[in-house]
């Protein structure tokens, strides 16, 4: 089972063009997962993981393996999913649908 801890935001500048946003998005991405790692450890700490919410996706973020904790990326639409799926939710899940962040 797992909880969802305080989320990441990622702000949308609205004045970038599409390439400049997604390079501000990664680099915040980079930035979150790092200093996740930093107060955890493990090998699932900083993989992402979504499901399809409505026209996007509802993306978390792994941030503790032990017990299960993941946290929301409020990016753009800030999609999240029902809080039972994250309750719901495991670490062979994880393991079954990510892959291990560089």
């Amino acid at each position: 089972m797992a909880t969802e801890v305080e989320g990441i935001e990622i702000p949308y500048n609205w004045n970038h063009n599409w390439t400049q946003q997604n390079r501000a998005y990664d680099a915040a991405i980079k930035a979150a997962r790092r200093m996740l790692r930093r107060k955890s450890r493990g090998k699932w700490v900083g993989a992402l993981i979504s499901w399809q919410v409505a026209d996007g996706y509802a993306t978390y973020m792994v941030a503790q393996e032990q017990p299960l904790q993941v946290a929301h990326i409020d990016y753009g639409d800030g999609y999240r999913v029902d809080p039972i799926m994250i309750r719901g939710l495991l670490l062979s899940d994880i393991e079954e649908r990510c892959e291990v962040p560089v």
